[in-house]
């Protein structure tokens, strides 16, 4: 018997050992239900002769699916509207006097046979909530996504407004410390690109979701977090039911994070000539930084302005470091020496740190640096900035 004891007063300690040796355990924290974010994708409303006409337009889209059903088995003030839903392009009705909003959910051209969606009055607005299944490849495997859309649309309006983002939040608890946090995902997943995890690390009780700069906003491939004095590696669930935290050994140093008003954070990159730059290297200029794209359309419009904004500019003080988010070099070489965009380019698939230190999501984005290594601004827009530079510059 005594043996028996000492056997498990020894296993005991291994394992208690071995726990110390491994660290802190990982760190589980479920969420709630998600909250629609702000609509971001506006859909024509069309009357129903407009409707049929984009039909018959629509006719050899293999994506398109028409209504089958007639005009008359809608009420007489019903407004259409075709819809994205995963894969397919499907019909919608709105009947307000029905208050209801009919949608082919299962992409058969009956909208009869699927049941109605009640359409709620939202202060001046009618809002319809659905959910809809996509089957999502991931590596081999496929994930069911069950994915959320809120409609925003207001009666006589030409448009309707299309909410496909949303947040998860839910409560960090770590020893006696507790933090609220929140998963931004998009279309139902949670862990694309783009997607981010926020957490209140003033702790006042609130995510900052509107400053693209905030501090507390991590993007979801970002390497590591610090709460609580310790370091963190994080993972977020694909549909957003839970993140995870895993500690890390040895304390990491803060992220380095820009906002502004704020000095901007020390850059170094090669070009796509083998040229290695830092933004350090450009103190007394004014600097934009634009992150941009050759497959981008709004890229491409606003390329000549901002070649000309250069010519006109850049004897004055003014430069430009362009960062590429994707395709060959061979392609950005003779886009930019078609268009004469002399400035300094690099490529995103070599200097990813860059894109994820400015929190690039979207293209373009423009971040103006001012002499001294301020950041004047983190969007600035083609049509201000010659004014901009002006006032800046001076004559």
């Amino acid at each position: 018997m005594r043996t028996r004891n000492r056997s498990a007063i020894l296993l005991t300690l291994w394992l208690f050992g071995c726990a110390a040796a491994w660290g802190s355990p990982t760190l589980r924290a479920p969420t709630e239900t998600e909250e629609f974010l702000a609509p971001d994708m506006p859909l024509p409303v069309m009357d129903w002769e407009a409707y049929r006409a984009q039909a018959e337009r629509r006719r050899h889209n293999a994506t398109f699916v028409a209504i089958s059903n007639e005009r008359d088995a809608f009420a007489g003030d019903a407004w259409f509207a075709i819809l994205p839903l995963g894969g397919p392009l499907v019909g919608a009705a709105l009947e307000p006097t029905n208050r209801v909003c009919r949608i082919d959910r299962n992409a058969n051209g009956d909208l009869l046979d699927d049941d109605a969606l009640p359409l709620r009055r939202q202060g001046d607005e009618w809002l319809v909530d659905l959910r809809y299944e996509r089957r999502v490849e991931r590596d081999a495997a496929v994930l069911d996504v069950p994915t959320p859309m809120r409609i925003h649309w207001r009666v006589g309006d030409a448009e309707l407004r299309v909410a496909q983002g949303t947040l998860r939040t839910g409560t960090l608890r770590i020893g006696d410390d507790s933090m609220l946090f929140g998963l931004r995902g998009y279309g139902g997943e949670y862990d694309r690109i783009g997607n981010e995890v926020l957490f209140d690390l003033d702790g006042n009780g609130q995510l900052d979701l509107l400053s693209p700069t905030a501090r507390e906003r991590f993007r979801e491939d970002a390497a590591h977090v610090n709460l609580f004095g310790e370091s963190y590696a994080f993972t977020v669930d694909p549909l957003g039911r839970e993140l995870t935290l895993r500690p890390l050994e040895q304390k990491q140093p803060d992220r380095q994070h820009y906002e502004v008003g704020a000095r901007a954070p020390a850059v170094q990159f090669v070009d796509i000539d083998g040229n290695t730059r830092r933004l350090a290297d450009y103190r007394g200029k004014i600097v934009l930084l634009e992150f941009w794209g050759t497959w981008c359309k709004p890229c491409v419009e606003e390329a000549p302005a901002m070649v000309e904004i250069y010519r006109t500019h850049h004897e004055r003080g003014f430069e430009i470091l362009g960062f590429h988010s994707s395709g060959s070099v061979e392609i950005v070489r003779e886009f930019i020496a078609r268009l004469g965009m002399t400035w300094p380019q690099t490529m995103r698939r070599d200097e990813e740190h860059v894109f994820k230190l400015f929190r690039v999501q979207n293209f373009p984005t423009n971040v103006l640096i001012d002499r001294d290594g301020t950041v004047l601004d983190g969007a600035v827009h083609i049509e201000d900035l010659a004014q901009t530079l002006d006032e800046l510059l001076g004559p």
